[in-house]
């Protein structure tokens, strides 16, 4: 599994084929964002048919956001290369 994950290059491209692919809403969102401007921390939800499947705090919001589709990915139990989500 972890050779897996390591072969994916960005989960949130891979959560957002499988979404497309599978007729999915998926859309991430800024839950918070705490911190002065030099030290902010984001917190980002990965929101799956309107259900939060994933979500990650960073310094940035791309790193939060990659952080929040690969626990969505887990989440959704997907598999590299599948069309289905488990579960």
């Amino acid at each position: 599994l972890n050779e897996l994950q390591n072969s994916i290059v960005s989960h949130k491209s891979e959560l957002l084929e499988w979404a497309a692919k599978n007729r999915q809403s998926v859309h991430f969102r800024v839950a918070s964002e705490s911190g002065k401007s030099h030290a902010r921390q984001y917190e980002i939800e990965v929101l799956c048919n309107d259900e939060i499947k994933g979500s990650a705090k960073a310094s940035s919001k791309k790193k939060a956001e990659e952080l929040a589709a690969q626990a969505a990915y887990k989440a959704l139990n997907l598999n590299h290369g599948s069309t289905k989500a488990g579960g």
